[in-house]
């Protein structure tokens, strides 16, 4: 066994040795550790002289080069080998470690991987929203929240977790009182499954509002914050493309506190502390 390892890889040391040199002409020509293209690993800016492999792979779809000790792959139409009209085989060589050093990774970098995402959400109001509503004899029936999310998520291929921050808005009405809310948020999220189309990822999260307020039919206004959690699971579509999309099921949870009491016409004070409950949200995002 460890002699076909040994040829293989003797195998594998001369074919990237059969070299000739070539001009990256894409903006970011993209470097991947598998020929199959789904495992991205870096990138090389447009302009930069490399040494690629002499043989084409892949019905002449892409070549190796070699990168950090390890034979990596490049698709042969973000490179040229001819400069001006000629031939760049007579360009002075280069040697692997200066390949190296044109080698950008995006792994870890904040301004990278990076996704603007606007979500609509539908959400629970709960039952202490129903028992106050009902309290005051409101006419028209309680229903679910409103929210509609704007979100910067940071995720990475080569990381199975990510994280984003957001800001959302948040509302329902009956015919006597609406509730609405402004908020910040952030999420930790963590990768299940990943695949070149779809990924199913696990999240978890925060929010916070210092402007959640009641305005009710005759006038009144109740002003309090709101703090809660969210968990729940994200199945994304085209995960790390240009454009993508989502959709999630997850548990929304808010506490109210500090509220100004509500008075009815005999001076009977209303309040409550919790809303939300189930949540479905669906989206889409742009990576940035």
């Amino acid at each position: 066994m460890k002699i076909i390892l040994t040829l293989f890889l003797i195998f594998c040391h001369f074919q990237i040795l059969a070299t000739r040199m070539a001009y990256t002409t894409n903006i970011k020509t993209i470097i991947y550790a598998d020929e199959n293209l789904d495992i991205p690993i870096g990138y090389i800016r447009a302009g930069r002289k490399i040494t690629v492999g002499d043989n084409n792979l892949k019905t002449s779809t892409i070549t190796p080069i070699l990168v950090a000790g390890r034979i990596a792959y490049v698709q042969l139409k973000d490179i040229t080998f001819e400069s001006n009209g000629n031939p760049v085989s007579d360009a002075p060589s280069i040697k692997d470690h200066d390949v190296d050093m044109l080698f950008i990774t995006d792994e870890d970098k904040l301004k990278e991987n990076n996704f603007l995402t606007l979500s609509l959400g539908l959400v629970s109001s709960g039952s202490q929203w129903e028992e106050f509503n009902s309290s005051l004899e409101a006419q028209s029936e309680t229903t679910g929240l409103t929210l509609y999310k704007l979100s910067l998520d940071h995720r990475s291929i080569q990381k199975n977790y990510g994280f984003s921050i957001w800001l959302g808005y948040m509302s329902t009405s009956t015919d006597i009182a609406k509730f609405e809310a402004p908020f910040i948020g952030a999420e930790y999220q963590y990768r299940l499954l990943q695949f070149k189309l779809i990924s199913l990822e696990a999240f978890a999260g925060a929010q916070f509002s210092g402007g959640a307020k009641i305005t009710m039919a005759d006038g009144q206004i109740s002003k309090s914050v709101m703090y809660g959690t969210e968990f729940g699971a994200r199945a994304r579509l085209f995960p790390f493309s240009t454009f993508g999309f989502h959709g999630s099921a997850s548990i929304f949870s808010n506490k109210i506190g500090d509220m100004d009491p509500i008075q009815d016409d005999n001076l009977e004070e209303y309040d409550f502390s919790s809303i939300g409950g189930a949540k479905i949200e669906f989206g889409m995002s742009y990576k940035i």
